[in-house]
């Protein structure tokens, strides 16, 4: 709203009714209504950095313009209208992990007297008091030391920007090195593995750990041998597949077998004794045939943590010396 100019006429009251314009100008620029006040005020604005012409309308400008900036400032802030003798109120406020956007109302905590209260918040958005220090993996919100009843020292302790990338370059020192969890929260190094390993999960199924993951071991069994377990070891893990190839030296009779888990089968020469007649069989990760009705076959009981074991099962009375090679992988 614009102001209109004084015109004073007639002789006698013009002193008087001068004066009154004037006060009424000054009422007009001292009002705080709606086109009175600071909407009668220009602004000079040569650089063209605002829209308004007049000062209630650039306040407006500039409130808008700095509204989220405000907004942020008061996310978990103090609230002065909860907080008082030993009560601390918060401002509502919203937190986010990973992908998880979590909103927290304002409310008040009790902190304990003549102390050092740490008040936080969970990821889970659970504000809480610790007396010992902040924990880690919780938001940090204040910092109040409280005597006689009353909070004598409120200290801010939101920071809106975390330090991860400088922990992680930290942690890493050479090339090729992965970063994992060794706990909750916690950053480990893994030194890069020798040229040719693989990484797998330890023993334990704690930690990541590089190994070659793979081993041969050379075995013989007797084919007269009874019915019964052995274990085979030396694979230096817990293998998840096993491959074994076999035969009697110098005979037609051979087997080769695989086991996954808790799958096994195997191809296996010699049929019932039958020269150059295969046979496939889906249940057994050995099947070798002397003759007909003389064999030894074998399952795979368990993957051992250093091997594993088998259940042999003779039939009739095989006879000879059945060697050959197992591999191991992880």
């Amino acid at each position: 709203m614009a102001l209109t100019k004084a015109t004073l006429t007639g002789p006698v009251n013009t002193i008087k009714g001068g004066w009154t314009k004037f006060n009424a100008l000054i009422d007009d620029l001292a009002a705080a209504t709606t086109g009175l006040g600071a909407s009668c005020i220009g602004v000079f604005d040569t650089a063209g950095n605002m829209a308004a012409t007049d000062v209630e309308a650039a306040l407006a400008e500039v409130y808008t313009d700095h509204a989220s900036t405000r907004t942020l400032a008061e996310i978990f802030d103090e609230d002065t209208s909860t907080t008082t003798g030993l009560t601390w109120g918060w401002k509502a406020g919203k937190i986010r992990v990973d992908n998880t956007i979590t909103s927290v109302a304002a409310d008040t905590i009790s902190v304990t007297d003549d102390s050092v209260n740490y008040i936080e918040i969970s990821q889970a958005g659970i504000v809480s008091r610790n007396g010992t220090g902040f924990t880690a993996g919780y938001i940090p919100i204040r910092q109040i030391t409280a005597a006689s009843g009353v909070q004598t020292v409120s200290t801010d302790k939101r920071a809106w920007f975390v330090q991860i990338a400088g922990e992680a370059k930290e942690t890493l020192t050479t090339a090729g090195d992965t970063l994992y969890a060794s706990a909750a929260n916690t950053l480990a190094r893994l030194a890069i593995g020798a040229a040719n390993t693989k990484k797998f999960v330890s023993a334990a199924g704690t930690a990541p750990e590089w190994a070659v993951g793979e081993k041969i071991i050379f075995f013989t069994r007797d084919m007269a041998a009874a019915t019964g377990d052995v274990a085979y070891t030396g694979a230096g893990f817990k293998p998840s597949a096993i491959e074994i190839f076999c035969c009697i030296d110098e005979t037609v009779a051979a087997s080769f077998g695989v086991a996954v888990g808790t799958g096994e089968c195997c191809i296996a020469t010699n049929r019932a004794g039958t020269a150059g007649v295969f046979e496939p069989n889906p249940n057994v990760i050995v099947q070798v045939y002397v003759s007909a009705g003389n064999s030894q076959n074998a399952i795979v009981t368990s993957m051992d943590a250093d091997g594993c074991t088998f259940t042999w099962t003779r039939t009739g009375a095989p006879g000879g010396t059945l060697s050959g090679f197992i591999k191991f992988a992880r």
